[in-house]
């Protein structure tokens, strides 16, 4: 991802610009959960939550119009035995 802003903003110099159409994403271990967010939640009128934060395994799809606009995905990583099912 880093590279692709490099290029853009190498292009955007040389007077070509490159379109920004990559979905955002990251993610990131908080202790014994991992959370994976996609898109841009950022205007969101119906947030539809799906699991429960508080079983630490859920997502939270963020809609805008109906259309899902960003997702925030948490869960604990699996053990051996979980990765293996």
């Amino acid at each position: 991802m880093h590279s692709s802003r490099a290029a853009s903003a190498a292009l955007s110099l040389l007077g070509t610009p490159l379109a920004h159409d990559k979905v955002p994403w990251f993610w990131s271990d908080q202790y014994d959960l991992k959370i994976i967010i996609v898109g841009l939640n950022h205007g969101y009128d119906t947030l539809v939550m799906r699991g429960a934060p508080g079983a630490r395994s859920f997502s939270a799809c963020y809609l805008l119009n109906g259309e899902l606009i960003a997702i925030a995905h948490g869960q604990q990583p699996q053990g051996p035995d979980g990765a293996r099912s």
